[in-house]
């Protein structure tokens, strides 16, 4: 199967996981459904108050498909074209860019507007 995740993706114990099902114990470590206190707390499912809707709703969806270990599922949300723009401006927050980054949230915010008409 192809690898869900993406050098400085961090998708948590799930980033190397494989797409295809049953496989070795070593590529399995750490698979299977998070705990409670897990679930929303993957680096990629946190909601932020700030966040728009559609980030919000995409991350929620994410989480699910993570939890019901549907990596197909995942890698779609996370390829979504909104993801994408979201991540890119989250790496350059943490690069300090803050220019470029605010540049990338307004193409999302855009983006989100276009789509929503």
């Amino acid at each position: 199967g192809e690898a869900l995740g993406e050098p400085g993706r961090a998708l948590g114990s799930w980033g190397d996981a494989k797409a295809t099902p049953g496989t070795s114990a070593e590529a399995g470590a750490g698979m299977g459904e998070p705990s409670p206190e897990v679930r929303g707390k993957l680096p990629l499912t946190e909601i932020a108050t700030e966040d728009p809707e559609a980030i919000k709703l995409l991350k929620r969806e994410l989480d699910v498909a993570v939890s019901e270990e549907d990596y197909t599922a995942a890698a779609r949300i996370r390829d979504h074209p909104f993801m994408q723009l979201y991540f890119q401006a989250l790496d350059l927050r943490k690069e300090g860019r803050t220019d470029e980054a605010d540049d990338v949230e307004v193409k999302l915010h855009k983006l989100i507007r276009e789509y929503n008409k």
